[in-house]
C-alpha cells in the first residue's frame, strides 16, 4: 500500500487501545467513529493519515476525560510497528548511530513528523515538528515527544532522564502525568518541542550491539529510502525554524547548511514555486501565532525571537497576516491563564 503524503503506521493506534483499556475505557467505539476496526489494525504497517491519527487522539482524550492521554500513549512506545527500524535501533553500536538511524530512516514510515538533532555548547537537542493546523495536533506532538523520549530509554535504560523538556502546548491543569514521564524539568509554552541532554550521551555505547545485523538492516533501509522522494521544502522550513530561533536566519546562512551558494538555493526554491523570503514569512507567521496563543511572552520579546528589528515591524507584519494587531489576537484566543515559562514540579 502506498503511504499517504503525511502518515504514520496505523499500528501505532495499538498504544491508544492499551492506554484506554488501562483507563477502563472501551477504545473500539472511539476508533469506529474514525473508521478503524480490529481488522484494520491487523495490518500494522499500513499508513494512517496524520490528521486522522491526531483526531483519534483528541477524541480519545476527551472521551476518557484524560487530557494527558498523549503522554500515556507515547510512554508505551516500543517501535514494534516500525519494522526494521526497531532492529536498527537495538543493534546500533552507539546512541548517536541509533539516533541518526531514526532521523534518516524514520521518514519512510513516519511522514509529516519531522525530527532533528542539534548539538550546541555541550548539549544535544532532539526536536519534533508537525506542520499544519488540525484537530488533535497538540495531542499528537505530545504523544510523539513522549514516544521518542521512551526510545532513548530503550537505549540508555528505564531510569534515563533528559536535562530538560520543552513543549509548545500551554501549561496543563495537572502536571504530574508530565513529570512522571518527562522528568521534573518540563517547560510549557515554548517555541519548539524538544528534549535536551548532555552531548556526550550520544557517544555512549548501547547495551546490545550487533554490527553484522546493523549493517544488514542499514542496507535494507537504504534500499527502501531510495524510493522515498526527499522533502526538500520540509528540510528548508525546518532549517529556517532552527536558524530563526538562533537569531541567524539569513539566506546565506541557510544556503551554507545545504552546502550551496545562496544563488543556487534561490534557484532550487524558485523551482518549487517559492522563495526564502516567502518561507521565512510563513514560518514567522506560524511561530507568532503559537507564541501568542500559548505563552505570555511580551510582544516585543516575540518580535525579537522572530528576527524583527523592531516591535513596530512585527506589528505591521502581523496586521498583514491576520488583519488585527498581535494583542487583539492574543486577547481573543485567551481562554485560560498561560505562562511563558512554567517549570513543572508536581501535580
Amino acid at each position: 500500500m502506498k503511504p499517504e503524503a503525511r502518515s504514520v503506521p496505523i499500528g501505532t493506534l495499538a498504544r491508544v487501545v492499551e492506554a484506554l483499556q488501562a483507563l477502563r475505557k472501551d477504545p473500539w467505539p472511539i476508533l469506529a467513529r474514525h473508521g478503524v476496526t480490529t481488522a484494520t489494525l491487523g495490518e500494522p504497517m499500513a499508513p494512517l493519515a496524520l490528521p486522522v491519527c491526531a483526531a483519534i487522539l483528541q477524541d480519545a482524550a476527551e472521551s476518557a476525560a484524560c487530557p494527558h492521554l498523549g503522554v500515556l500513549v507515547g510512554a508505551r512506545a516500543n517501535m514494534e510497528n516500525a519494522g526494521p527500524l526497531r532492529l536498527l535501533l537495538l543493534s546500533s553500536r552507539t546512541v548517536r548511530d541509533a539516533v541518526e538511524g531514526i532521523l534518516r530512516y524514520g521518514r519512510i514510515w513516519y511522514r509529516g513528523i519531522d525530527t532533528a538533532l542539534t548539538v550546541r555548547e555541550g548539549y544535544a537537542a532532539f526536536s519534533i515538528e508537525i506542520e499544519g493546523a488540525f484537530a488533535g495536533r497538540e495531542d499528537l506532538l505530545t504523544a510523539y515527544m513522549a514516544a521518542n523520549l521512551q526510545l532513548f530509554r530503550l537505549l540508555l535504560g528505564k531510569a534515563w532522564m533528559p536535562a530538560a523538556v520543552h513543549l509548545s502546548r500551554p501549561p496543563p491543569g495537572a502536571l504530574r502525568p508530565y513529570t512522571s514521564h518527562f522528568g521534573p524539568h518540563v517547560l510549557f509554552g515554548q517555541p519548539r518541542d524538544e528534549f535536551t541532554f548532555a552531548a556526550g550521551t550520544l557517544d555512549q555505547r548501547c547495551g546490545v550491539a550487533d554490527e553484522a545485523l546493523e549493517s544488514s538492516v542499514v542496507r535494507y533501509l537504504s534500499e527502501l529510502e531510495s524510493h522515498v522522494v526527499p522533502d526538500f521544502l520540509g528540510q528548508v522550513r525546518h532549517a529556517i525554524r532552527d536558524l530563526m530561533l538562533l537569531g541567524e536566519c539569513t539566506a546565506t546562512r541557510l544556503a551554507s547548511l545545504f552546502a550551496v551558494h545562496r544563488f543556487t538555493l534561490h534557484r532550487h526554491l524558485q523551482d518549487h514555486g517559492t522563495s526564502f523570503a516567502l518561507l521565512l514569512d510563513e514560518e514567522r507567521h506560524t511561530l507568532a501565532r503559537r507564541l501568542l496563543a500559548n505563552t505570555e511572552l511580551p510582544v516585543g520579546d516575540i518580535a525579537r525571537a522572530l528576527g524583527f528589528k523592531t516591535q513596530a515591524g512585527f506589528n505591521k507584519a502581523f496586521l498583514r497576516w491576520e488583519g488585527v494587531p498581535p494583542g487583539t489576537l492574543r486577547t481573543g484566543q485567551r481562554r485560560r491563564p498561560r505562562l511563558a515559562m512554567h517549570r513543572a514540579g508536581g501535580a
